[in-house]
Parts: C-alpha cells; sequence; structure tokens
C-alpha cells in the first residue's frame, strides 16, 4: 500500500508539499531530499526522521 507524509504534518504549515510513495523507504528518501533542498536541512537526524516517520500514512 502507498505511503504519505505532508510537511504541514510535523507543522510546517507554509510548506505544501504532499508525498506519496509505493514504499515507506522511498517516501524517506524523498522527504530527506525535500528537507536538505528546502527546507535547508543540511544533514536530517535520526531523531527528526524518526519524528517524521511517525507521522506518516498508509493510503489506501
Amino acid at each position: 500500500m502507498p505511503v504519505e507524509f505532508r510537511c504541514s504534518d510535523i507543522g510546517a504549515d507554509t510548506c505544501t508539499k504532499h508525498f506519496i510513495a509505493a514504499t515507506w523507504e522511498d517516501l524517506m528518501a524523498q522527504v530527506s531530499e525535500h528537507l536538505r533542498v528546502v527546507h535547508r536541512v543540511k544533514t536530517p537526524t535520526q531523531t527528526l526522521m524518526t519524528y517524521i516517520s511517525k507521522k506518516v500514512k498508509v493510503s489506501s
């Protein structure tokens, strides 16, 4: 089942980016790249990625 995440799910209300991927791994790779490019997080920490992963939703 696809998984999805929005930056607004973790309080980045001004970011309208919505990610959908076939796997959790693909989704987290997309989110990681977005964090680096758009939000200027040079190296997303494990703590941040764990927090984000808890907000990922499974699409039906």
